[in-house]
């Protein structure tokens, strides 16, 4: 008789991961986020340390902070993470293997997503950074995974990959707003270099790292910096050189996704 082997993901350099069966891991991804709804929702709602997220940001007069209208973004990703969700339990399991290339990363994620909000609304600004870089890479290994040469279906694209590449980046713009109110916090002059020249700086990074995504055709990702550079634009009216040099930026992210769209339609 023929004994079946346990269905085991191991450590490689595949992001397999020892110990967690290819029918846990999704079930464990799905108590994961369901933590992560419930932790955004109580940092508002109760809130922790009496304040809400967007009141500590508004706190900090810095140039690089999007308007508030512009977080509805998280609505957009927790629903396509819930996608990413039920389709793990949908597909079959010949083209789930998304998820063992995922591996526990999204599980990573989560729990510092959870972190960060705690340690943000205690204001402890240091470690908010370090959360918030642990965010960034956990999410930087998840795309990396499931955009390493390999070929994925309709239903992939739309429901794994994308929320993913939106996920990434506001992320990476989030990263950025975190550093800037970080250096805010201890006093930092900006070696003597204007708030608007540093902006200006700042824009021109979010740009090339805009301009990397969309020579790969992923025009979710640089659609996510025309919303945040628009909202920079919008917060920063009362500021007529802060606010051109954002809906400046703004123009040219929106041809970089015309260009990743350009891309994207000549690679099919």
């Amino acid at each position: 008789m023929q004994v079946r082997q346990p269905d085991i993901l191991f450590v490689s350099n595949t992001g397999h991961f020892t110990m967690i069966s290819r029918t846990t891991l999704p079930i464990l991804n799905t108590v994961i986020l369901a933590v992560t709804l419930v932790s955004n929702y109580l940092s508002n709602a109760l809130p922790y340390n009496g304040i809400t997220t967007g009141e500590i940001a508004n706190k900090w007069e810095v140039l690089f902070k999007p308007a508030g209208y512009v977080f509805s973004i998280w609505g957009i990703i927790y629903l396509g993470l819930l996608a990413f969700i039920v389709y793990q339990f949908i597909t079959e399991k010949k083209e789930n293997d998304f998820v063992e290339r995922i591996g526990i990363w999204f599980i990573i994620n989560g729990i510092a997503n959870s972190l960060w909000l705690v340690v943000w609304h205690y204001e402890i600004y240091w470690l908010s950074m370090l959360i918030m870089l642990a965010i960034l890479y956990s999410l930087i290994e998840i795309y990396t995974r499931l955009n390493a040469g390999m070929a994925a279906s309709n239903a992939e694209r739309f429901l794994v990959r994308t929320p993913f590449s939106i996920y990434l980046a506001w992320i990476c713009v989030a990263t950025i707003a975190n550093l800037t109110i970080l250096l805010e916090s201890v006093g930092w002059d900006g070696f003597g270099i204007s708030d608007l020249i540093w902006l200006v700086v700042v824009l021109l990074a979010g740009l090339y790292i805009c301009w990397q995504f969309a020579m790969r055709g992923d025009i979710a990702f640089t659609l996510v910096f025309v919303w945040a550079f628009a909202g920079v634009a919008v917060q920063n009216a009362a500021i007529s050189d802060a606010s051109t040099v954002a809906w400046g930026a703004t123009v040219v992210a929106g041809l970089l996704a015309v260009l990743a769209g350009s891309r994207l339609l000549s690679s099919r």
